[in-house]
């Protein structure tokens, strides 16, 4: 894609032309395509696994003490707070 600017604030755009495929090799870049959209989109039984191992799991599950957990929450809080306050908010 090429583009020309001058300096009268015009923008010309050429959009590159697009390859030309026979019927049959337009076919298999859409089956390659939608394999991959495919393989993208639906979770591998590893992922289903993963995900269902952890669904009903707590965040520290009973191996951080109250006071430890209790440090980290306000540290959370003050990070935030300060995050939002360079934001200008």
């Amino acid at each position: 894609m090429s583009s020309t600017i001058d300096f009268g604030g015009t923008v010309t755009v050429e959009p590159k032309p697009l390859p030309s495929y026979s019927r049959r090799g337009w076919q298999r870049k859409m089956a390659r395509l939608t394999l991959a959209f495919r393989a993208a989109t639906v979770p591998s039984l590893y992922q289903v696994t993963i995900l269902a191992a952890l669904q009903d799991r707590q965040m520290y599950a009973g191996t951080v003490p109250a006071h430890v957990k209790a440090r980290r929450r306000a540290q959370g809080r003050v990070a935030k707070h300060s995050r939002k306050v360079n934001r200008g908010h």
